[in-house]
């Protein structure tokens, strides 16, 4: 699979087309950091799709999940 450079990649906002998720990956090693801001962010059109809690393991989780943003401490 390609992946465009960072930086190059576009993303169509389609109005009108109903609601817009955002999905976000969390990173950060402290569980009770996570956990908030999952808290923080549920019923929102923010959809945390995963967690990571090493550099590492948010980097494979950025390229299996292609989240719209990733959450880094």
């Amino acid at each position: 699979m390609h992946h465009p450079p960072v930086g190059q990649r576009t993303k169509f906002l389609h109005i009108g087309a109903g609601p817009l998720t955002v999905k976000v990956l969390l990173a950060d090693d402290h569980e009770v950091v996570r956990t908030g801001l999952k808290s923080i962010l549920s019923g929102t059109e923010i959809e945390v799709i995963g967690e990571a809690t090493t550099g590492e393991e948010t980097v494979s989780m950025a390229i299996q999940l292609n989240p719209d943003v990733v959450l880094l401490d």
